[in-house]
């Protein structure tokens, strides 16, 4: 039986750094997914129904462009209140390609490990995977179960992304990769784009955007 691709809504935000709370949200990934979730009702706002990103800028003083993806259709008319936000545009989206279709992709994700702490323990802690082919090779693992194959990829080491959820700090390890991919299972690469790739979806990772080859 097959599945009928979910209608995904993308929006593009800009954030102006000048901006007291544009500066925060983009200091922060937690306070970024806070301030996006306003958009949508409270009770459907999770990790696997909102996902973003903040774009790679050349210039730090340029306005930062967020794009975000969701499942239901935003309300972005809260932002009139903050001068900082700003919508640049918005469109429908309904992932549904055959298998053999090649994309480019570009995806910040956060590639980890869970690791024992001591023999014999049934939990373990994560820990971020460091090197680029230890990195692509975390990717290439997540397309064989999510419907697709690595044709080429580099992984570009951003560091250890800070975020503050109440008075906690939390550090995840930042990957941008970028390349060109292959949809090997329709089906699956359908939930892959809707889920996102890997954890920490609410402090800005997991968001796979795609474009023609």
């Amino acid at each position: 039986m097959t599945v009928a691709a979910t209608t995904l809504h993308l929006s593009a935000l800009e954030l102006d750094p000048r901006d007291p709370l544009a500066r925060r949200d983009l200091g922060s990934g937690y306070e970024l997914h806070r301030t996006l979730c306003r958009s949508l009702p409270p009770e459907i706002c999770t990790d696997a129904r909102l996902l973003f990103r903040v774009e790679p800028t050349a210039e730090p003083a340029a306005p930062a462009r967020v794009l975000v993806q969701a499942r239901a259709e935003p309300d972005w008319s809260f932002l009139d209140a903050l001068p900082g936000h700003r919508l640049a545009g918005s469109k429908v989206f309904t992932p549904d390609l055959p298998a053999g279709r090649r994309l480019r992709f570009r995806l910040r994700a956060n590639p980890v490990v869970s690791k024992r702490d001591r023999p014999g323990s049934t939990r373990g802690r994560r820990v971020g995977l460091v090197g680029e082919q230890a990195q692509v090779a975390w990717l290439t693992r997540k397309g064989e179960i999510g419907g697709f194959a690595v044709e080429a990829a580099r992984a570009r080491d951003e560091g250890y992304a800070a975020s503050r959820r109440g008075g906690a700090r939390t550090t995840h390890l930042s990957v941008l990769f970028e390349g060109v991919l292959v949809v090997t299972d329709p089906g699956a690469f359908s939930a892959t784009i809707t889920d996102g790739v890997g954890p920490s979806k609410g402090f800005g990772f997991g968001l796979l955007s795609i474009a023609p080859a």
